[in-house]
């Protein structure tokens, strides 16, 4: 917070997809200030604390996890979102940006959508998942969720165990921050094109 990142990508976790419903909850939020780096900070007291769900990647510090510890990550994350200077890209932002607002966040910077910048190279592309269009753009990253997926239930991530979330939710803000820098070039290349994408799309 005191040296934050021009960008991140950000991206969250949760119970549910809709932010209306009742039992919706998040259970963390990944950040990617740089490439290879993610932070996954768990805002869930419940989730986090779930003995069954413990893993050898769980540290001692999230077992003991409290709404205080919980109270005080919000605070941070808020702060960090708030702060205009800090570019925020992520891939269908429009649903962590509902789904923060569940927690009282707010993003000031909301700079890139990864999945209208594949919208906007080719609007044809028949699915514009961020598994799909990693496939396309980032060949080094394709299929990088693709074992994760087959077998989990996005609307109920808390039964996945932490060790497998901590490498599914930092790999998807680590695949988002690199897709942004592949797409937002390519998207720049039809200039009109790119313009209406601004200004009406």
């Amino acid at each position: 917070l005191d040296n934050p990142p021009s960008c991140i990508a950000l991206d969250c976790e949760t119970i549910g997809l809709d932010w209306h419903s009742t039992g919706f909850r998040i259970l963390n939020v990944s950040i990617t200030p740089k490439k290879g780096s993610s932070y996954v900070i768990p805002v869930d007291v419940e989730y986090a604390t779930n003995e069954k769900l413990w893993g050898r990647r769980t540290p001692s510090w999230m077992k003991a996890l409290t709404p205080k510890d919980v109270a005080k990550s919000i605070a941070q994350i808020k702060e960090l979102l708030l702060n205009p200077k800090v570019a925020v890209v992520g891939h269908n932002l429009k649903f962590d940006v509902h789904s923060l607002d569940t927690i009282g966040v707010n993003i000031t910077n909301w700079w890139l959508d990864t999945m209208q910048m594949a919208f906007c190279i080719d609007e044809n592309m028949q699915s514009k998942s961020l598994d799909d269009c990693a496939r396309r753009w980032l060949p080094t990253h394709a299929g990088y969720a693709d074992a994760f997926n087959k077998k989990t239930d996005k609307s109920r991530m808390d039964l996945v165990l932490h060790d497998e979330m901590l490498e599914y939710a930092g790999g998807d803000t680590d695949v988002t921050y690199r897709l942004a820098e592949v797409t937002l070039p390519k998207a720049k290349e039809d200039e009109l094109n790119y313009n209406t994408f601004q200004k009406v799309q």
